[in-house]
């Protein structure tokens, strides 16, 4: 067996050999090796991750020295940063590392958490996307995206390792329990694992959300008399009203008297396994999160227990309704009140000073790693100075592989274990969490020969690593590609294939989303914009790069059927979604521009979706509504109960059991629908359906986001 170090307490050297122990023997210790683990505990350091939701670079004030100006586009803005002093002395003060070149595993929300667990490429675990739902309650959300069993997870290696282990926060990777009623066909990886949450993949004790919840009093919408109970809801605008409420989002655990076994099983995880809270949150969803974590913290310390916890926040994750102190906490650059986006950051950020106060005060800060970042760009709508704001200038935003979707906050909190205080330009990313937990833990993973895409970062913190990055750092979602490659003094290089526009209002030029595959080059330590394609320029690299694009769709496929065995066949995933079973005509008809394309029609599998895309597409011809190239289909809407971003699709006349859209167009151009009076087309909005592609059209308001149409 080979000798491996843990971290000393006190200092940076290395001290106290151990023996490198095989998966199998650590999860099942002997008596002899238990007592050890005991006895070593208080040399492990306690590890605490923090991951907020939808967060650009200039959603956090100690980023404001890292603004490109000009903004991608070479478009000018205005820097209008949440105050954030929590934040910023965690992130710049002793004993902690500030990335400045941090990347979410993915564009989009659940793809990056499977990356924190796994230290993989999403994708390989069949997390393709974001699971849906919003903040639709639990018992009528189906999130068909669970998080594969067979994946050692880093929470599994922290119990293994003797840690305390705990969850509280937005799950988005799997069911609470075998929903067996829910429509639809279920995918072969929703058939092995109906139930996948948290206590399935090594917390020992957890809270938490199917999926997203608002920022304050995120379960007011969950018994009626919560809606009038206090102050009431938070709704928006600054202000409490006992009028209004939005979903019931609520938290979710073990049940008292749930057998454990069982209910660690998907088979058998039924609802009697899980319990909700049956009491309101009054205030701030942070401070909720903050709160039961520290009841079990003083439970653990109490136990003498290192202690791993996961606090995955819910903010800012529209519809990041601030509360009123927070709302009108201070002015903006523009004069303007923090307001909902702004101000719940700030909001956020006073629990995260809570919790280095916590820290402090129970002795415990010295020798706890506290990791800080978010799960992808910032959703901008409403944004105060816009998406450029949010990103610090950089392209696009959520849901897109371009940097704004990809490039986050990030920085790591540990003082007994970082000398001083380190702003860094090393490339790293959320698949480096787990090989650098197993590096401080001396532990190997059970799975050597798979395919792994992170790198431990030890050397790093402890100021040992030479300035480039090991590995390249892959990245794939539903069609869109990239690969970010550290080549020391040839710079750093990104190859991007068909990149979309993301959860922003605009895509800046001189880029355009296209429906024909195409491939950028970008070197983005000369052009962290990614204004300049140098796929011409750099032939030789740009070939080399798309080779290795074409062998990560091949590795991807690979680990999918014989790793975590999420899919029982190989193939390109990601073009299957959109490729259309059978072919459409070429007739010619009416089509109906709008400033972004022509209306038109998308295969996104299993259904015929409305977009707004390319002029030559031929499902882009009409007559009247009905589409000349897809005949017998009629416009329907997915829910059909005129809630908000309810999508668009074109089914048989003859088979749907949809509800007609009724849509017609008005004198002012717009697609306005009968069935759902004072709704009209628009861009969708949902998560879920953007992130496949932001072309799609959902019912909306008709104010300013309605699509008008030249007839």
């Amino acid at each position: 067996l080979q000798f491996l170090y843990l971290i000393g307490v006190c200092s940076r050297q290395l001290i106290t050999p151990i023996m490198q122990l095989p998966h199998l023997a650590l999860l099942a210790l002997s008596g002899a090796a238990a007592a050890a683990a005991t006895a070593d505990a208080h040399r492990l350091p306690n590890v605490v991750f923090v991951l907020a939701d939808d967060m650009g670079m200039g959603d956090v004030m100690y980023n404001s020295d890292l603004q490109e100006h000009p903004g991608a586009g070479n478009t000018s803005w205005t820097f209008n940063g949440p105050h954030t002093p929590g934040l910023n002395a965690l992130a710049t003060g002793k004993g902690s590392i500030r990335f400045n070149n941090w990347y979410a595993g993915a564009p989009i929300c659940s793809p990056t958490r499977s990356s924190v667990l796994t230290g993989r490429t999403p994708q390989r675990e069949c997390i393709d996307t974001a699971e849906g739902c919003g903040q639709e309650p639990a018992w009528s959300c189906y999130d068909k995206l669970p998080m594969p069993l067979t994946t050692y997870t880093v929470a599994e290696a922290a119990q293994a390792k003797g840690y305390a282990t705990f969850f509280a926060g937005k799950w988005h990777l799997g069911e609470f329990w075998d929903k067996a009623g829910e429509p639809g066909p279920k995918s072969f990886a929703m058939k092995k694992w109906p139930a996948s949450h948290p206590g399935m993949h090594g917390f020992d004790v957890w809270h938490a959300t199917e999926a997203s919840a608002e920022s304050s009093t995120p379960n007011c919408g969950c018994v009626p008399e919560w809606q009038t109970q206090g102050q009431g809801c938070i709704v928006g605008g600054g202000a409490w009203t006992k009028k209004a409420s939005l979903d019931c989002t609520n938290y979710w655990r073990y049940a008292e008297a749930a057998p454990k076994a069982a209910c660690s099983v998907p088979a058998t995880t039924t609802r009697d396994c899980v319990a909700n809270l049956t009491e309101k949150i009054e205030g701030d969803d942070s401070e909720y999160i903050m709160d039961t974590f520290e009841g079990w913290l003083n439970e653990t310390l109490a136990a003498k227990k290192p202690f791993f916890a996961f606090l995955w926040l819910h903010t800012n994750h529209v519809p990041h309704f601030a509360l009123p102190e927070w709302y009108h906490k201070y002015k903006d650059v523009n004069g303007d009140w923090a307001g909902d986006y702004l101000g719940t950051i700030s909001q956020m950020d006073a629990q995260m000073a809570r919790l280095q106060a916590m820290l402090a005060q129970k002795g415990v800060e010295d020798n706890t790693m506290v990791w800080f970042t978010a799960d992808n760009g910032a959703h901008t709508e409403k944004r105060p100075n816009g998406q450029l704001a949010a990103s610090n200038g950089l392209r696009q935003c959520k849901a897109s592989i371009f940097e704004g979707g990809l490039r986050v906050p990030g920085f790591v909190r540990w003082p007994a274990g970082i000398a001083g205080a380190v702003s860094s330009n090393y490339l790293v990313g959320t698949n480096d969490f787990l090989p650098t937990m197993l590096d401080v833990w001396g532990m190997d993973h059970p799975h050597p020969t798979w395919a792994a895409d992170g790198v431990s970062i030890l050397p790093v913190l402890q100021g040992t690593a030479g300035a480039q990055r090991p590995k390249k750092m892959p990245f794939s979602m539903t069609g869109q590609q990239a690969i970010v490659y550290d080549e020391g003094e040839d710079g750093v290089w990104k190859i991007v294939r068909n990149p979309l526009k993301g959860q922003c209002d605009t895509m800046l030029p001189p880029w355009n989303e296209k429906k024909v595959e195409y491939t950028l080059l970008f070197r983005i330590d000369q052009d962290p914009i990614e204004e300049v394609d140098l796929c011409h320029a750099e032939a030789a690299r740009c070939a080399a790069y798309k080779a290795d694009l074409a062998q990560l769709t091949l590795s991807i496929s690979d680990s999918r059927v014989h790793e975590s065995a999420c899919s029982e066949k190989s193939g390109d995933f990601a073009a299957a979604l959109f490729e259309r079973p059978e072919a459409v005509g070429g007739a010619t008809g009416a089509q109906y521009q709008a400033d972004a394309g022509c209306l038109g029609v998308q295969w996104i599998k299993p259904t015929e979706v409305l977009e707004v895309g390319s002029c030559s597409s031929p499902t882009s011809h009409w007559d009247g509504l009905s589409n000349v190239n897809l005949p017998g289909r009629c416009l329907v809407l997915e829910h059909g109960d005129c809630r908000s971003d309810d999508v668009v699709l074109l089914e048989d006349c003859a088979a749907t059991g949809r509800r007609h859209a009724g849509l017609a167009f008005d004198k002012a151009g717009r697609l306005a629908s009968a069935a759902c009076p004072g709704m009209c087309a628009q861009f969708t909005k949902d998560e879920g359906m953007a992130t496949l592609s932001s072309s799609t059209v959902s019912l909306g308001g008709c104010g300013e986001d309605a699509l008008v149409f030249s007839l």
